[in-house]
């Protein structure tokens, strides 16, 4: 998240929580719709939430109803064969969904406003002539959805009655009229006493409709109620530990309230990197992404099993797990870590650190452990680093991977490409020593490969797709037990971020353009400084390079930045030629040419005569302009 955007991790987690348990009432409320529709003469119902209504805060914003119950798995239980339930007319009427807006449209927002301000049901006749019914469904005093159903006849179809119709519908000139009129006899007709069933049934449904609200809502309140209580237990227990002060029967009696399985036997200490990054150079925005780093982190935690964690605002987050350390401890104890990151990742936009300190027998000696975490921080730059086991990278491959970030972060995927396949790794492990070795190199190349997501995310690759590669990426150097299979899981996972770079950017660069074209127009008519339309300066402010912005025009317009820029200043200048009030000189400022002379000579050469001429006796629109040629 970006500083300065508003911070939705809390009000993320309620809407989560919210959906999960509305989803079991989903599954009842397309039985419903699939009874309906088996018994009653009135079919399809539609259920819309309210467009500024709790439910598209919390995330439902597609409608619901028969249509969509006739193709969930409810359906396939029930044994209901899938159907069509829109009768033809109204599929001719709105030209099968495509003329919703001009059609039917006009009539449901009108339904829903009136049952909105009225908050009782309405049956009404729509702009077709059919009987529709609109009930609102209400949780208190928020308007949540309208419920929308009919589409039938009160009396039979006749000729006069069609004919009344045609009259209503003879702006939607798409219709076809012998088809409607096919349609319009096909349609089903529903008396007064099945009209005011089918609305008691409706009416009966928005009122379960909201209690299920009502009642979600509450358990969401109940859920956010314990899982605060949790928060600040697990944060006074961190703190506990942290002092070193406390009884082991106090102690025992806390993890005993939290329900740890396994007592913390090792601290991780995590730490924000916000140094260097872009967006982040004001105190202000800093101090945000903080804060929303330092929640992820929580939330994190939280999501965790056995751990308890305390923020100290000097030093990030200090956490105190409860890990299985029967077998190869530090090969955990980083697995932990590295997850531990990724899950902070899908929560805050800003990279972490962690320090890891080593294993202790007693509760007692983990603020030992937490000093070692802060110690291995500071001994390395590794995203993960652990005390006593600082893999430092080689300098040959550290230097390597510098320049395979340079080539990425310049558009030089190809190159970037043939150096990572020719990166200084290790063929041969030191006998007795080769799981340490491996380990070593693992943390190594997981470093490298954060590195190279890194300026990858720079050039506006997705974080979701990067965090994938990078998880399936982080499994294969786990599961490598050789130094060639950690070789070849370094560079298919780097190959898959160049591969979506290139896949990303095989559109970005016609929005690119298109975005460089406005920004030039708007600042030629804007009267903007002469060094505004330069390409550096459009650029730097469409975020890339001048290099990467000249040869993306080049591929997508067909000229360079240059020409195009020139062109359309005599565009331009050919407007402000038709008002008899300019003169060539005046215009020629006005577009940005320092002299009148070379503006003549530039707008001969693109226009095919001289402006005082253009100016005079101006081209018909009718008439092609002749070929454009280069101003010399």
């Amino acid at each position: 998240m970006r500083p300065g955007s508003r911070d939705e991790s809390g009000a993320f987690n309620r809407q989560r929580e919210f959906l999960r348990l509305f989803a079991k009432d989903v599954e009842f409320f397309r039985l419903v719709f699939l009874l309906i529709d088996q018994s009653c003469p009135i079919k399809k119902i539609d259920l819309v939430w309210a467009e500024d209504g709790p439910a598209r805060r919390v995330g439902l914003a597609a409608p619901m109803g028969t249509v969509e119950a006739l193709e969930s798995g409810c359906a396939r239980r029930i044994g209901q064969a899938p159907s069509h339930p829109d009768p033809a007319f109204c599929d001719i009427v709105n030209d099968y969904g495509r003329r919703q807006e001009v059609s039917c449209g006009i009539s449901d927002k009108a339904a829903e406003q009136r049952v909105r301000e009225t908050r009782r049901t309405w049956v009404y006749t729509c702009h077709a002539g059919l009987v529709d019914i609109a009930v609102p469904v209400f949780c208190g005093n928020e308007h949540i959805a309208t419920l929308l159903t009919g589409q039938v006849l009160r009396k039979p179809p006749s000729a006069q009655g069609f004919v009344q119709i045609t009259r209503r519908l003879a702006q939607l000139d798409y219709i076809d009229r012998a088809q409607l009129e096919k349609a319009y006899y096909d349609l089903p007709v529903v008396g007064e006493e099945d009209i005011h069933k089918a609305v008691k049934i409706l009416e009966l449904f928005a009122e379960y409709l909201a209690t299920s609200w009502t009642r979600v809502q509450e358990l969401v309140r109940d859920q956010e109620r314990k899982t605060r209580e949790e928060l600040l237990l697990r944060r006074e227990f961190a703190h506990l530990l942290l002092q070193g002060a406390a009884s082991q029967e106090d102690l025992r009696g806390v993890m005993k309230q939290l329900g740890f399985r396994r007592r913390p036997n090792r601290a991780f200490v995590i730490r924000p990197s916000l140094e260097g990054q872009p967006g982040l150079e004001s105190p202000a925005s800093r101090e945000i992404a903080l804060s929303q780093t330092l929640k992820a982190i929580a939330h994190a935690c939280l999501a965790s099993k056995d751990v308890c964690f305390a923020t100290l605002r000097d030093q990030g987050v200090i956490l105190f797990a409860g890990l299985d350390e029967r077998s190869d401890p530090s090969q955990r104890a980083r697995s932990v870590a590295r997850r531990l990151a990724r899950a902070v990742a899908a929560g805050a936009e800003w990279p972490v650190r962690i320090g890891i300190g080593q294993a202790k027998a007693k509760l007692a000696d983990l603020p030992q452990s937490y000093r070692e975490a802060l110690e291995a921080l500071a001994q390395s730059e590794d995203p993960v680093a652990e005390y006593a086991r600082r893999p430092a990278s080689p300098a040959p491959l550290a230097r390597r991977l510098d320049e395979v970030c340079a080539c990425i972060e310049s558009w030089r995927l190809q190159e970037a490409a043939a150096l990572l396949q020719a990166l200084p790794l290790a063929t041969e492990l030191t006998p007795g020593q080769e799981e340490a070795q491996l380990d070593q190199w693992r943390g190594i190349l997981e470093s490298a490969m954060g590195r190279i997501g890194l300026s990858v995310s720079r050039l506006g690759a997705g974080r979701e797709t990067l965090e994938a590669i990078q998880a399936r990426a982080t499994a294969a150097l786990e599961a490598a037990r050789t130094p060639a299979a950690l070789r070849q899981a370094l560079i298919s996972g780097a190959g898959e971020m160049l591969d979506e770079l290139k896949r990303l950017y095989a559109g970005k660069r016609e929005k690119l353009v298109d975005r460089a074209k406005r920004a030039i127009e708007q600042s030629i008519r804007e009267e903007a400084d002469p060094e505004a339309v330069r390409i550096g300066a459009i650029a730097a402010r469409l975020g890339v390079s001048a290099g990467h912005l000249s040869r993306s025009f080049r591929k997508v317009a067909g000229v360079t930045f240059e020409r195009f820029l020139m062109m359309r200043r005599i565009e331009f200048a050919k407007q402000l030629l038709l008002d008899p009030f300019n003169n060539v000189s005046t215009v020629s400022e006005r577009c940005g040419f320092s002299d009148a002379t070379y503006f003549s000579r530039v707008f001969r050469a693109l226009a095919g005569m001289p402006p005082s001429v253009y100016a005079q006796a101006p081209p018909l629109p009718r008439e092609a302009d002749p070929p454009l040629a280069r101003a010399t």
